[in-house]
């Protein structure tokens, strides 16, 4: 797993990830499955709702395609308690039509001033 990003913000807000891994599967018809998780954590004492979960996956010639994962099935619950932690249910995108060697995940916050904060990770996926 990448090592862990500079927390995103919006005001008293901060987020990390951590432990950010993703594994790949093939699929039918030359499309492959991919299966990631995370920790998400508030370092600022803040609680955060979190609105988007995109996630994008790259081939190695650079080529991407991006799936918005609804936030109610990303986490066990839709906002991130001040000071707490959040561990991912599995993200799981089917059938995609590339064979990743990354996959990025940009998560969107709204902070305690209302604002909007993103937090972003990369790691590699590993065949699994």
């Amino acid at each position: 797993a990448a090592p862990s990003p500079a927390p995103g913000t919006a005001g008293s807000t901060a987020l990390v990830i951590e432990n950010f891994s993703a594994t790949s599967t093939p699929g039918s018809g030359r499309t492959f499955n991919y299966r990631a998780s995370l920790r998400l954590r508030e370092t600022a004492g803040a609680s955060a709702p979190i609105p988007s979960v995109p996630l994008t996956l790259t081939q190695s010639s650079g080529v991407t395609v991006s799936r918005d994962v609804p936030p109610a099935d990303a986490f066990p619950s839709v906002t991130l308690a001040a000071n707490g932690t959040l561990d991912s249910n599995t993200l799981s995108v089917g059938g995609a039509p590339i064979q990743a060697t990354q996959l990025a995940v940009r998560i969107t916050f709204t902070g305690a001033n209302g604002g909007t904060g993103t937090v972003q990770a990369g790691t590699t996926v590993t065949s699994g």
